[in-house]
């Protein structure tokens, strides 16, 4: 990390204005810091008077501060060495029962990148309940006196460390960026102190800390080993940085634990790969259970072992498709802690389109609260019966499965969805003059489907992309489905009213790829990517041999998923793979 690297990120900061309707004295965000500091000052918000002048505890309250600190106020505005980075980085406002609205939300998602620009930060002083809240989450007690006078408690070693110790034979040692008399005390605590003697190294013993390697050389050197025969385990990314940059640039091997969006929480990371003759499984497991995890979380992951994601329904010509188990009301009405800033507009743009499809009901509150926690999405092959001829495009057929919490409720939600969808694709339709479709209800399997038709099936070799589609929807039990097809919808309500539909994986996302159907499709298709590469540049004829060489790659191939699943040893990612095994 650079000075410039965080200077720009603090310009986006304080050009932020995704709030702005909801602060009454407008945006203003008052915070500070340099790569350099060492103290990192954690408060709630700005109040009106820190908001006029722009300086953080500029009032009654950072007087005290300071007092507390024992610093002057020269020392403590001086970014170098003290970084000021509130919960809260614009005046939310008063509160009319009384004091000030507490910080905005949205504000939390801007810590991680701006705390991951600050490698050198020795202390952390969370000032007041939101900071505390947000940062010590299940470790925090009733009160803060309880919560510090507790902290031993809650200081204990990573999950299996102690036996890994146990078993690496290899001299070992800590580098660390915290002092020697911290490191003294916590491996003392965790009871972790003996497998390391008095090989104990701090970035105080350095000129520079991480990300340089002067830590890790100088542990090296004192253990006698060269750096290229080092392993450096590290969770954090100016540590990895510092291993990376080690000896001139040839560096130490390095082992990073933790996982995107989990990497504060999860610490142990094991990786298993089970290759064999047609194809190769890679897992990769983190040992921290959901229920360890602070309450934002849970909404992820099953509750293992009574639930799960269901398998993809076996729908002829399956080309693939993914299951997700989620608590999907919940993650929405928390979707601002788990988004990142530059994603939330384009849900203010998605709640709009919803109001547009379903009069009058609110998708947070009327709508995904009848919902259950499973949506599955599939894709295959279908035969445009529906048709006197054939689109130009070929496209496999889809659908969306959802559970419902509140069946009779949600199926007219889904009803008013789906009437109203038709109607708006009717409009474009007569904009481009094209016979418009007809809603009508059949029944399959004792099974109402609600569908479309034309008056005239359309005719032609070469029809327009939009005659792939033929939209169906229907309930089977408390599932609903929405397809692009009706012939893929009586696909599923045969599949779905079959005993094994309603048995559950435990997993919490299932992705799966067949590469047989998938080759199919793009076999039909093959003029068309023929020509689209040509228009790139290339002749006929190397056009075709592109084309040839991939579908020849894909028919290779078997089948390819990807999973995740959690139970009470920790959270596991699963790859497999397959090649094809027909002749």
């Amino acid at each position: 990390m650079t000075s410039t690297d965080l200077a720009a990120l603090l310009k986006r900061v304080r050009a932020c204005r995704i709030c702005e309707a909801a602060l009454p004295l407008g945006p203003r965000p008052v915070l500070r810091a340099r790569v350099g500091a060492r103290l990192l000052i954690i408060g709630q918000a700005p109040g009106a008077k820190v908001h006029e002048s722009g300086i953080p505890w500029d009032d009654r309250s950072g007087d005290v501060l300071r007092g507390w600190l024992a610093v002057d106020k020269e020392t403590f505005y001086d970014e170098s060495r003290i970084a000021i980075v509130p919960m809260g980085f614009c005046y939310p406002g008063v509160d009319p029962r009384g004091g000030d609205n507490p910080p905005r939300p949205e504000c939390a998602a801007w810590h991680e990148p701006l705390l991951a620009h600050l490698p050198n930060i020795a202390l952390t002083l969370l000032v007041g309940l939101h900071a505390q809240k947000h940062y010590l989450r299940a470790t925090r007690r009733r009160t803060l006196a309880a919560t510090v006078a507790a902290w031993r408690e809650e200081l204990t070693p990573v999950p299996g460390v102690a036996d890994a110790l146990r078993r690496i034979a290899a001299p070992k040692c800590v580098a660390s960026s915290g002092r020697i008399e911290k490191l003294d005390l916590t491996l003392g605590v965790t009871g972790l102190r003996a497998h390391f003697g008095d090989r104990l190294f701090s970035a105080t013993m350095v000129r520079r800390g991480k990300p340089y390697p002067d830590l890790f050389l100088l542990a090296a050197a004192r253990m006698c080993v060269a750096p290229a025969d080092c392993v450096v385990v590290e969770d954090s990314l100016p540590g990895v940085e510092a291993a990376r940059a080690g000896d001139a640039g040839r560096g130490f091997a390095v082992v990073a634990s933790g996982c995107p969006g989990l990497d504060a929480h999860s610490t142990d990371a094991t990786v298993t790969r089970d290759p064999h003759e047609h194809g190769l499984v890679l897992e990769a497991g983190f040992a921290r259970a959901p229920g360890k995890l602070d309450e934002r979380f849970p909404v992820f992951f099953s509750d293992h072992p009574n639930s799960g994601t269901p398998a993809l329904p076996e729908v002829p010509g399956l080309i693939g498709g993914f299951s997700i188990y989620r608590d999907i009301a919940t993650w929405y009405k928390g979707r601002d802690e788990f988004l990142v800033e530059s994603a939330l507009p384009g849900f203010d743009k998605f709640e709009a389109g919803v109001g547009n499809l379903l009069p009058g009901k609110d998708i947070g509150e009327d709508v995904l609260p009848l919902l259950g926690n499973n949506i599955t999405f599939v894709s295959a092959l279908q035969s445009y019966d529906h048709l006197q001829g054939e689109p130009g495009i070929k496209l496999p057929g889809f659908a969306f499965i959802i559970d419902l919490e509140e069946a009779e409720q949600a199926t007219d939600i889904f009803q008013l969805f789906f009437q109203t969808l038709l109607s708006v694709l009717n409009f474009e339709a007569g904009k481009q003059n094209r016979q418009p479709w007809l809603i009508d209800v059949k029944m399959y399997e004792e099974i109402k489907i609600t569908t479309a038709r034309y008056l005239e099936n359309p005719k032609g070799e070469d029809l327009s992309i939009v005659f792939n589609f033929l939209p169906a929807s229907a309930r089977v039990g408390n599932k609903y489905i929405v397809s692009s097809s009706l012939e893929l919808c009586e696909q599923l309500v045969d599949a779905l009213a079959k005993p094994e539909s309603d048995q559950r994986i435990d997993e919490n996302l299932h992705f799966e790829v067949r590469f047989q159907p998938l080759a199919q499709i793009l076999t039909a298709n093959s003029d068309h990517f023929e020509a689209q590469r040509v228009s790139e540049g290339r002749t006929a004829k190397q056009a075709k041999a592109d084309i040839s060489l991939f579908l020849t790659i894909m028919r290779g191939l078997g089948n390819f998923s990807i999973s995740t699943s959690a139970d009470q040893d920790g959270f596991k990612f699963r790859v497999t793979g397959s090649l094809n095994q027909t002749k």
